[in-house]
């Protein structure tokens, strides 16, 4: 849900489900971004792993295909 406007979202009663507490919500939860960055980068991390194990089996490949043809 998206609020705009100089009052922003109406408050709504919510249960939190690990509690069963009743608290008070005027939208969306704050998240911290240390947090976020640091999951972020672990991700990004494991992406390029995969894409240079990726490329290093392709040029593995190519050399492999290349002593063929020469031989």
């Amino acid at each position: 849900m998206f609020c705009a406007g100089p009052n922003g979202c109406p408050v709504s009663n919510c249960l939190n489900s690990g509690t069963n507490e009743l608290f008070m919500s005027h939208g969306r939860k704050k998240r911290s971004a240390d947090v976020e960055a640091g999951e972020t980068e672990e991700k990004l991390s494991a992406i390029i792993r995969v894409f240079a194990k990726g490329e290093e089996n392709e040029e593995e490949m190519e050399m492999g295909n290349n002593t063929m043809m020469t031989s």
